[in-house]
């Protein structure tokens, strides 16, 4: 079906990802082999363009920085769940406890993950009734 794209180069970027390995397995006369091929191409020299563009001098770095830390939380909604945290959760067991789950059952399991982490570092922090933590993104 249709949809919009915002920000077409991420688009691209993310498609040409995509298609690294895909491509190469693709027959060379394949039309989806040749898009692929096209596309990580593509996607090859916008990603070193951006590269040069985004270099780390005053300006190229606050630019960077505005990029990546003002995406905006709909963003980090689309594959985070209610923590918002996107620093790994624990997973007791990850393996065995995720087969044969659908999609929404894992995202549970990753939101459960994430509380688990919050647990795991108030034990080892020791914290006690009363006492306050400023928690600053460290991760």
């Amino acid at each position: 079906g249709d949809f919009e794209c915002e920000d077409v180069y991420a688009l691209l970027r993310m498609l040409s990802r995509t298609g690294q390995g895909a491509h190469a397995k693709a027959k060379a006369n394949d039309a989806l082999g040749f898009l692929g091929g096209w596309l990580h191409f593509v996607g090859e020299r916008l990603e070193l363009a951006a590269h040069k563009r985004n270099s780390n001098t005053v300006e190229g770095s606050a630019r960077n920085i505005a990029y990546h830390y003002d995406a905006g939380n709909d963003f980090y909604r689309l594959f985070l769940d209610r923590t918002m945290m996107y620093s790994s959760g624990v997973h007791p067991g990850l393996l065995p406890a995720l087969e044969g789950l659908s999609f929404d059952q894992r995202e549970a399991s990753l939101e459960a993950a994430s509380y688990a982490k919050i647990d795991a570092m108030i034990a080892r922090a020791d914290l006690q009734p009363g006492e306050h933590v400023l928690e600053i993104g460290c991760g």
